[in-house]
Parts: C-alpha cells; structure tokens; sequence
C-alpha cells in the first residue's frame, strides 16, 4: 500500500479526516430517490406500528428500537440480552437455514425436480441473492455486513466444491469492512460482532465432538468471555446475570421468535392480511419474550457499573486468554489455569496499584467536563479525596448523570464521592445527580442554605435519605474547611432567599492549594459579585459565573479576580444564545484567557 494511502487510511480510522467515499452510511443514500428496498423497509415499518407488539418485530427484522420502551431497553440491558435485539450474525444464520430447510422440503415434494437441476446449485444462488436483499432491509449495520461476507464466503466455497473455513471467513470479512468503512474499526458494534464470533469459533476448536447441546450450553460463556471488556469500555456495565438468561433465551428466540418474524415478514410480501393474522399469535410470543427479559433484569444484581479499563488492561486480558486458549488445546490444564491465577491477580493489583496512586498523589486536580449547556466539575484533592460540584442537565434529553458525569468518573478510576455539591437548583446543574447517587458511593452532600426546593432537588434529597447520606446546609457565615492541604473557603449565598433570585443563591467557593486558587461562581449575577468584591477574590482560575450570561462578569468583579484563565460552561449552539459578545469582549480586553467547552470540550488541569 503507497505511504499516502496508508496516511489517508489511518486519518479516517481516527477520525481526523473523513474521505467522500466514507461520508455516506453503509446502508441506503440519505438524500435522492428512495430504493425499492428502502420503501419497502418503511412500508413494513409502518404496517408493524398498528400493532402492539411490532416493536420486537421491528428490532428483530429492521434492527429498529423505535418500539421498545426506554424501562424495556434497560430491562435488556440489566439481563444481558440487548444483543438479542440488535440484528447480527444469529438472525443471518437462522435467515439461511429456515430457507435452506425450506427450500428442500419443497424439492423433496416434487422429486422429478432432482433429476433435472442441481438444487445445490440452484439453493446456493438463492441464498447469496436473499443475503444482499436482507442486509439493506435490515438497515445495513455493521454486524449484519460481517455476517453476510461469512456466509457468502461460505457459499462460494460450496459452490466451488472447496474446503470451508471459517478463520480465512473472519479474515475476508475484516479486510473488506476495514477497506471499504476504516471508520468502523472504533464502532463498538464492530469490535463486539468480531470479538464475539472468535470466541464462538474458540469453541468449535476446543470440542470439536462435541453435541449441538453442549455448544448451546458454552456458547454465552465464549461470547461473554471475549466480548467483556469491549462492553466494559463503552458501556461501563457488565451483567452477572447473562449466562443464565441467554441459555434460557437465546434458544427461545432461536427457534421459536425468530422463525416466526421470518414467516410474517415473508406473508406481508405475499398477502398482507395474512401477515396481519400471523402477528396475532406472535403478539404473545413477544409478550413472553419480554417477559423473560423483566424477569431477568428485575434483580438488583442483575448488572453492575464498572470502572473504565485502559488499553494496557484490556491487552493483558487478551493477552493471557490467548495462551489459555493455547494450553487448553495442548491439553495442559495445569498451565491454563496457572495463566488465569496470574491474569486475576495482574488485573487487581493494577486496579489496587491505580487507586494506591491516587490516594497518594500531592497535586490537586481539576476537569471541568463538557455536559452541554450546563455545568459539572470535578475536583480531585491530594491524596485522593473527590469532590463533584453539579452534574448538568439538558432539557428533553438524556441523563448527563449516566451519559456524561459518570462515564468521566469511572474513566478516572473514582468510585467513591466524598463530597458532592449542588452549588443551586436549577436544572442544567442538577439532573444528572440522581444516577451519581444511586451508582456511586457519596460521602456528603453540600447545599446552598437558602435554595429554593425544586422537584428535582426533592428527588435527589430523596436518593440521600433512603442511602442516609448526610446533607450540609453551607453560607458564607461557615468556617473554611481544609481538605487533605488544599483550604476551601464559602464566599455564597450570603443572603435570605425570599430577598434574591435562584440564581443568586448559588453556593460560591474557592478552593486554594499552596499557590493555586480556583473560584467557582454558580450562576451568581452581577449584584452578588459586587457584595463579593469585600472577600479577597484573587484567584488563579475563574469558573466564569452563569455560562457567560450578560448579567455576569462585571468588570470590577473581573479585575478583583485576575484569573490567568477562566473556564466556559456552555452548550454548543445553545438556545440562550450565551456567551453574549459584551461579555467575551470583556475578557479580551482584560487579557483573561478563555477556555470554552461548546468549543474545546472537557478541560482538565493538575497543580
């Protein structure tokens, strides 16, 4: 491969540069006439609308989530068999054999047929067509296209009479994703598709003998076994509980629920309102289906949040599976068990030997996170004390606690909160604590002694009473408090409530370690810094008051504080229009360097 073309290749799979040929999805063209295929995908879409349990069909056949619940989604999630309803090599396979048994039924009926056409042949040809049919139907995932290259590798070496083999199978599927979408390579789906089927053909090499019982017995296992660490590092989840529910399930839907989503969308290209009949049974089929999975998922340890793991473990982990793998196949048990002794404890004591540095650390750390219009910052003391100051919020969206806060946190290696601070109640600053109570260990809670009562902050308060985490009640009239060598003084609120807004309630501390000061201002406006212009502001970092509002940011307050950076809270493109241009002109004249998270994302930094 030319030194250029290998270059464009690596900028693509890192997202630098994102060529023509890969700006269009895999699957149908986003703009211009609709193909055949993807009208029909969208009849089919709808026709399933009008019934109460389409939406498992639409998972299963369109790989469509549309139609399930958000509480069902977790349900999935908690019992382990989300893979279920995401369209992959299974649903393939299972495609392929329903027609193949069908396709001989057929033939074996009208035995004159034999004698004329080679139904071999014939069925060969079939199953290609029907594979590039039902990859663009299905929505063209990433999955799906590993699937079909395999059988298609599959079916060329039976129309050629040579040898199959699955391992030259997975290295054509790789070559060509990885050529044609280099993209992918950092697709989660991607790296699960593969991790999952190597593992699966791990099986087939240690018991070659083995019954079709036994592998559905094994099969979870390999899969769980190859694909959790991948989960781990993009989901933060892992569920103890999916061993069990994927050999009660998976045969399930293998046999029975799939089958039937096949048969039903076949009767819908033949005769509607034979489709429409079929979905009558099928509606209790997925009820069951469902069902199983509340079941599952209704445990409380059914899943657990584990901390982020890092390249260096995720190949130690790989790294010693592969010579368990080699020793179980050179049939010295002794060893393989010795390299998985060696590979638990290399994991923990990397684990151990992380928190020790943290918890031995002298510098303080701060990261200001990116949660979009809104605010959440996480400040690590020495010796490994945390403080969380809010957690964000974005209305008619996801939870920032879940989706932003956290993940940062277990990427951080931080387990345990000593002190979490809600600096007032408003939403963009609190949303996201309710999910960092109920999965992380909190020491305290520190409120702003005149806030307003919300529902949202009942929620929360809620959360810490039944967890019995004790809540602070904090004003400028408390004493300054020493955390591990790093002071923390409350300059905020320093007024009744009933007298100023919301916003002005918010707590407003600055945190000073030997020669470093960071002032962290809530939403405060421009009355409340001109009371805090009697407290010695000087600070070495602003937390810039209310996301860059112009009722922020006076110029006294600026110059009392002198900052060498303020940090920016915003959301990019955010509806209140901030950071207004009064107040950006405002710290390019006092010289104040600005750091904007619409714009640069999370900023950390370690004194």
């Amino acid at each position: 491969m030319p030194k250029r073309v290998l270059f464009l290749w690596l900028l693509i799979v890192i997202g630098v540069f994102r060529g023509m040929l890969w700006e269009t999805p895999v699957g149908f063209p986003s703009a211009g006439k609709k193909s055949v295929l993807q009208e029909q995908r969208e009849k089919f879409s709808i026709f399933l609308e009008h019934f109460p349990r389409g939406g498992v069909l639409k998972a299963l056949i369109l790989g469509s989530k549309e139609g399930i619940s958000k509480k069902e989604y977790q349900e999935f999630i908690r019992s382990g068999l989300i893979h279920v309803l995401v369209i992959s090599g299974q649903n393939v396979g299972l495609l392929l054999l329903c027609v193949t048994w069908l396709f001989y039924i057929i033939f074996l009926r009208f035995e004159f047929m034999l004698l004329y056409f080679n139904i071999q042949k014939i069925l060969i040809g079939f199953l290609g067509c029907l594979i590039f049919v039902f990859y663009f139907f299905s929505g063209a995932a990433i999955p799906i296209l590993r699937a079909s290259i395999m059988a298609g590798c599959f079916l060329m070496a039976l129309f050629a009479s040579r040898p199959k083999n699955g391992v030259y199978s997975i290295c054509w599927a790789l070559a060509l994703i990885l050529n044609f979408i280099p993209s992918s390579l950092k697709d989660p789906s991607f790296q699960l598709s593969f991790a999952a089927i190597v593992g699966l053909m791990g099986l087939t090499v240690l018991f070659p003998t083995r019954s079709m019982k036994f592998f559905f017995v094994l099969s979870p296992l390999a899969a769980m076994v190859m694909t959790a660490p991948i989960i781990a590092y993009h989901f933060h989840r892992l569920s103890l509980i999916s061993l069990i529910s994927n050999m009660v399930v998976v045969p399930y839907v293998s046999f029975i629920l799939l089958p039937a989503s096949f048969i039903i969308t076949g009767a819908y290209f033949i005769w509607e309102p034979l489709a429409g009949f079929f979905m009558i049974p099928f509606y209790y089929l997925a009820n069951l289906f469902m069902w199983a999975a509340h079941v599952f998922g209704s445990f409380s340890w059914s899943s657990v949040y584990v901390s982020w793991p890092n390249f260096f473990q995720i190949f130690l982990y790989y790294g010693f599976l592969f010579f368990i793998f080699y020793f179980v196949c050179q049939k010295a048990y002794q060893k393989a068990f010795l390299n998985f002794l060696i590979m638990l404890l290399m994991l923990n004591v990397y684990g151990f030997g992380k928190d020790f540095m943290r918890r031995h650390d002298p510098h303080l750390r701060i990261s200001f996170l990116d949660v979009g219009q809104g605010d959440s910052s996480v400040i690590e003391f020495p010796r490994g004390k945390t403080m969380l100051i809010d957690a964000g919020g974005i209305w008619g969206a996801f939870d920032p606690g879940e989706k932003m806060v956290a993940p940062f946190l277990w990427k951080q290696g931080i387990r345990h909160i000593d002190y979490l601070v809600l600096s007032h109640s408003d939403f963009d600053h609190i949303e996201g604590f309710k999910f960092i109570l109920e999965h992380f260990w909190v020491g305290e809670i520190w409120l702003s002694q005149w806030e307003s009562h919300t529902q949202m902050f009942y929620e929360i308060l809620s959360v810490a009473e039944q967890k019995q985490i004790p809540c602070y009640l904090l004003s400028q009239n408390t004493k300054s408090l020493i955390i591990n060598g790093a002071e923390i003084r409350f300059l905020n609120p320093t007024t009744p409530f009933e007298r100023v807004s919301s916003n002005n309630r918010a707590l407003v501390l600055k945190i000073t370690h030997q020669t470093v000061s960071v002032l962290f201002t809530g939403d405060i406006e421009k009355s409340i810094e001109e009371k805090l212009l009697e407290q010695d502001l000087k600070s070495t970092v602003l937390k810039v008051p209310h996301h860059g509002s112009k009722t922020s940011s006076s110029y006294a307050f600026l110059k009392a504080v002198s900052p060498t950076l303020a940090v920016m809270s915003l959301g990019y493109r955010n509806r209140y229009h901030f950071p207004h241009a009064q107040v950006l002109k405002r710290y390019e004249r006092l010289h104040i360097p600005l750091w904007r998270t619409d714009q640069q994302g999370t900023l950390c930094i370690k004194y």
